[in-house]
């Protein structure tokens, strides 16, 4: 090339187009100079120096430098975003760009700034870490890496408790279809057959029953306690939507409709209560504390429920206890059901009834224990038993000794038969029973 400078530097061209400047920087060997804006390669040098040309020896020589990814704004987009590709080395001529993201093309290309940033609309798919490659004329960049934002869950509807048709609403879910989706979990159930309905922002599936898995269902019982909520997560391609579904999903409340009897009832007796999403009797009959009823604040007979008809009709012991107008309640894993629609069916116990007297020989005509049968008598103790009166007379230190069934006491000095026996309990009488 000659000596260092550029007198001796005839012309020099790089694709047909001068290249500005040129100068000789290191003696025989280098030659610098400016091109202009361009794009991929290879294209021929041109040089002629003190009249003699290169004899055709720069043909193919020079490509301009591949394009770079820097980084990408935003960093995870949902399908169909646009996206800004920055950057260096993407031209200044659009219809020699093409990107990919893994194996589709990023649409709607266009420049936000010649030579250094690219916009393009995402392809319309999910997932993570897929290779994105930015190809200019010819050239192509390393892979940069790229993943869809994870898919979020707002919320979801609520199916039976027997199990049924759910929908997740969310974003981030891909296109319609159940391609895309791995699962969906409510609490610790993969709920069924999960399909986009609508793209991107509404998954249907089907929930299993409120079944615990002791009882052969796929619930753990922590997911039923309670309020009964609990967790919504979606897998989609890879990416779980995290902690964004916490709390999202229950199934639809019990709700009563119906208490038969419910006036005159004594403790022990069955009483049948009428409604929905009592679940089945699978469900009660492996876990009493389940299904929950309470008369006034008491717990009814433990080992006495009975699923009568799936779902909807079950029976109960009522507790031992007395008074009226109690009020009734009923829980399933803690969680309230809807009583309103029996509010005005306020439970009544039957009054005390004496039936008979009890244990063999009476006592003698200077006093003794005297026990008595009948019914509305209350637990056992002495905690709505007031007194006793035989033949007008305090029957002394009263209680309950059976069940709701069976007082004793004991009778002061007297003589005489069928006296009258009263019980007065919870403020009522046994009258002249």
């Amino acid at each position: 090339f000659g000596p260092v400078g550029g007198v001796n530097i005839n012309q020099l061209t790089v694709a047909q187009r001068p290249c500005l400047d040129a100068t000789v920087t290191v003696e025989n060997v280098r030659i610098t100079c400016t091109v202009g804006p361009g794009s991929g390669g290879p294209y021929d040098v041109f040089l002629r120096i003190a009249d003699e040309t290169d004899l055709n020896t720069g043909l193919r020589k020079y490509n301009y430098s591949v394009p770079v990814v820097e980084r990408l704004e935003p960093l995870n987009a949902a399908p169909g975003e646009v996206v800004t590709i920055v950057g260096d080395s993407f031209g200044d001529d659009i219809s020699k760009v093409a990107v990919t993201v893994g194996a589709n093309a990023c649409g709607n290309l266009s420049y936000a700034a010649n030579h250094t940033a690219l916009l393009c609309t995402t392809p319309y798919q999910t997932g993570f870490d897929f290779a994105l490659f930015v190809t200019v004329d010819g050239l192509t960049s390393a892979p940069g890496a790229f993943s869809y934002a994870a898919p979020n869950v707002t919320s979801a509807t609520s199916a039976p408790v027997m199990g049924g048709a759910v929908t997740v609403f969310g974003k981030n879910f891909g296109p319609a279809g159940s391609a895309n989706v791995d699962s969906v979990f409510l609490g610790s159930s993969p709920c069924l057959n999960p399909t986009v309905q609508v793209a991107d922002s509404a998954i249907v599936c089907t929930a299993s029953e409120a079944l615990i898995q002791t009882n052969g269902g796929t619930f753990l019982r922590s997911d039923l306690d309670g309020d009964g909520y609990m967790d919504v997560n979606v897998t989609i391609s890879g990416q779980t939507s995290g902690a964004s579904g916490n709390g999202a999903y229950r199934f639809q409340a019990c709700t009563v409709q119906n208490i038969n009897p419910y006036s005159a009832v004594y403790g022990g007796e069955l009483v049948t209560v009428v409604g929905t999403n009592f679940g089945s009797k699978d469900n009660r009959a492996a876990s009493g504390d389940v299904l929950a009823v309470r008369v006034a604040g008491q717990s009814a007979l433990a080992g006495a429920y009975r699923m009568m008809s799936t779902d909807t009709t079950f029976s109960f012991g009522m507790p031992y206890s007395v008074g009226q107008h109690e009020d009734f309640a009923l829980s399933i894993n803690g969680r309230e059901c809807d009583v309103s629609a029996v509010a005005a069916l306020a439970i009544a116990y039957g009054p005390p009834v004496v039936s008979r007297a009890l244990g063999g020989a009476p006592p003698p005509t200077r006093g003794g224990a005297a026990v008595f049968g009948g019914k509305g008598f209350g637990p056992v103790g002495t905690a709505y038993l007031e007194r006793v009166l035989v033949g007008g007379r305090e029957c002394a230190d009263a209680r309950v000794t059976m069940n709701d069934v069976q007082i004793t006491c004991t009778v002061g000095a007297g003589e005489g038969n069928n006296l009258d026996v009263e019980i007065f309990a919870s403020g009522r009488s046994s009258g002249d029973s």
